[in-house]
């Protein structure tokens, strides 16, 4: 009897320890929350990865080591892209770090999360790439500690909140326009015009490799896009080269993004700053 009662315990044990994750909930979608963005080719535009020059925001962020413990909590959305299948994954998590406390182990991660795949169709046009995201399926999975005492809360990741997230991108490009004015009256004119935030560190562009030692900011509907500018002698006057990273984002009932005309209204404002 004791021996009986001993093995069905070991099971019990190995089973809680082994099933770490449990499938909730799958769901597949038939391409109603399409969203589309309309990106131009060339015109400074940076039509580099998966996107052709949209960027996404990972939210999915460590919040630190509680006081006296070894566990960390993490939440936030992810993202992972598979171009050989045309799809990208987003998932939002809600779990913790395990930090190794002794050398040559690894942290680990053991959270509950909903996690969408999403269709990515990329045509490309003569002057524009039209890039369209689609909803395809949904599961939510919930995740347990390593002793599987704790459960974590499966994330309020909803379909609706899904389309906001993809609504919602970055562009960058950049801009060189010429001026009459010296260097120093073209940079005056930012300076004058604009917000500036000077860095306590200097900021390193992983694209270009630049170093910049403040950013402008540039009023666009309810957001700012944001401006690295230098200006070098140019001729009898100045020439001024701007880095710019623009939010964009997709209209809710059109469900569509077409980002050229959101570069030409931004590149027409800078225009009209160099040579105010």
């Amino acid at each position: 009897m004791r021996k009986c009662l001993m093995m069905l315990f070991i099971v019990f044990i190995s089973g809680c320890i082994g099933v770490q994750q449990e499938v909730i909930k799958k769901e597949q979608f038939y391409g109603d929350g399409k969203l589309t963005y309309i990106i131009p080719k060339d015109k400074g535009v940076d039509n580099t990865g998966f996107l052709k020059g949209i960027s996404l925001k990972r939210t999915k962020k460590n919040y630190g080591r509680r006081p006296g413990s070894s566990i960390s909590r993490v939440a936030g959305i992810d993202i992972e892209y598979d171009p050989s299948q045309s799809m990208m994954l987003c998932t939002e998590y809600n779990g913790e770090i395990f930090h190794a406390t002794r050398k040559g182990k690894k942290d680990k991660e053991y959270s509950s999360y909903v996690r969408y795949q999403v269709q990515v169709d990329v045509e490309e046009k003569e002057d524009r790439y039209i890039v369209t995201l689609i909803p395809t399926n949904k599961e939510a999975i919930r995740g347990c500690s390593p002793s599987c005492i704790t459960h974590y809360d499966i994330p309020d990741f909803t379909e609706e909140q899904l389309l906001e997230f993809l609504s919602n991108a970055t562009v960058r490009f950049n801009v060189e326009i010429d001026s009459t004015y010296d260097t120093e009256s073209t940079y005056a004119n930012f300076r004058r015009i604009l917000k500036e935030e000077t860095f306590r560190q200097p900021y390193k562009d992983d694209v270009t490799g630049k170093i910049y030692k403040s950013a402008f900011y540039l009023p666009k509907d309810e957001e700012q896009a944001k401006l690295f500018v230098e200006v070098f002698p140019y001729r009898n006057g100045s020439k001024a080269v701007i880095n710019v990273e623009m939010p964009v984002s997709v209209d809710p009932v059109t469900r569509f993004s077409d980002v050229g005309n959101d570069v030409a209204d931004v590149r027409t404002e800078l225009g009209r700053i160099v040579n105010d």
